[in-house]
Parts: C-alpha cells; structure tokens; sequence
C-alpha cells in the first residue's frame, strides 16, 4: 500500500496474485493517487471488506473481481459506472442471486463478461439470463458449467415493451470443467439457430473447449463454420480449442 501511493501514473494494477489478505478500505486510499488507473484486478486472496470507500479511480473501464468477495460486498458497492470489462474468477462466495444483481446493476454497460470456473456458488443455468440482463455485450466468456442452451430464449430478447430485440453479441467464448454432462448442456446447432432467427446476427467468433466434445466433423458443427465463416471476412469463424 505504500507503494501504490507513490505509482500516481499506474494504469494497470493486477493483484490477482497478492496472498496476503487486503484491507480495501486502505486498497481505496491508495488508489486515490491513482487518477490514470484503468484496469484492476481484487486479489484471490481474501479481502477484508468493512467500511471500505466506494470511490473508484475516474478513468476504472476494466475489473477483475476474486478472492473472498462477498453477497454483501455485490450488494453495497456503488460499482463505477465506467466499467465495461467485468472478470469473476476464484469467487467461491458469490451466489446466484447476488450475480444476478450484479449483471442488472453493470449490465447496460458491459461490452466484454469473463465468468471462469468454479465458481461453486453459481447454477448450472445461472448465465442464461446474461444477454438479457447486458444487452450492449460484445464478448461472452463463459463456463458451460453454467450456462444452458436457454441463453438463446425468445424471452431473453424482448425489450419491455415485449418487442423483440436482437442482441450484438460478436464473440462466444465457450469452457468446461470436462465434468459429466456439461457437453450435452449447449450444442453447436443451438447457436446457428440463434443467429439464423436473427437473435445474435452479429456473432462472427466462437471458440469452443475441445472438453465440450464438439466433433469439427459433425454436420451441426460444420454449418455453424459456415455460417460464421460467412458472416465475417476478416477473421470470423469457429475454433475448437
């Protein structure tokens, strides 16, 4: 902390790494000769959250939130309305409920959401409700572990009014744990019929974990290649990685 008072041009700070538990309360202070940070990145070590200061450094557009991060700490924190890059990793107290209202909080802002696994508070369908709730999202990047193919619902892309809306979604990151039954969670022709009834028309990039099982020979995989293929010239399409 007595250094970060000195670092008064620091535009990165990544804690993600620290293993001595952080006051934020004294985190804040610090960063408060920080008024050119715009990335940070919580410690996965633990926090201690009480009584911290809710001032965010002005220019903050990326966070990466980890470590012992509470329902109360989502629940209380006035997050800045400059964030557009979200990350969760390693945040083995965050529930479901407080995800949620975390997404309707910074939604409308969000142009890129990593959610890394595990994150043993979540559901199994605890991110099919994500494009509704960030409907100005640009990358998803996501475990299956947590997703199902009702992501793709009519009912996560009407506004409301009820009209529908499609969403501009451009890149779908796509991991798994590997774990039983994750790989049957979202298939490759879910995806193309969301882009063909025109409720992601913007998609051009998916990658997809080779633990997803998807064979690059299997007719649904290879239409929805093509399509993407298709979509973007410049460097569009799907990987299995």
């Amino acid at each position: 902390m007595v250094s970060l008072r000195h670092c008064k041009q620091l535009r990165c700070l990544d804690l993600s790494l620290v293993s001595e538990v952080v006051d934020l309360r004294l985190l804040f202070l610090a960063l408060r000769q920080s008024p050119e940070l715009e990335q940070l990145f919580f410690p996965r070590s633990s926090l201690f959250c009480e009584q911290y200061d809710n001032v965010w450094p002005p220019k903050l557009w990326r966070l990466g939130l980890s470590g012992g991060i509470s329902d109360d700490f989502i629940r209380e924190t006035r997050f800045a309305d400059t964030i557009t890059h979200l990350s969760l990793r390693h945040c083995p107290f965050i529930t479901v409920n407080s995800f949620h209202f975390l997404c309707q909080y910074l939604g409308p802002n969000l142009k890129y959401l990593e959610v890394v696994y595990p994150m043993p508070g979540l559901r199994p369908d605890a991110l099919d409700q994500v494009l509704r709730h960030c409907p100005n999202l640009r990358h998803l990047s996501v475990s299956v572990d947590y997703l199902t193919k009702h992501i793709f619902d009519d009912g996560m892309f009407k506004r409301a009014d009820g009209h529908f809306q499609s969403h501009p979604l451009e890149i779908l990151d796509i991991d798994s744990s590997g774990g039983l039954g994750q790989a049957h969670k979202l298939r490759a022709d879910d995806i193309t019929l969301a882009i063909l009834e025109d409720k992601i028309p913007k998609l051009r990039v998916v990658r997809v974990s080779s633990k997803m099982s998807w064979d690059a020979k299997d007719e649904a995989v290879s239409e929805l290649a093509s399509i993407l293929d298709d979509t973007d010239a410049n460097g569009g399409g799907m990987w299995i990685i």
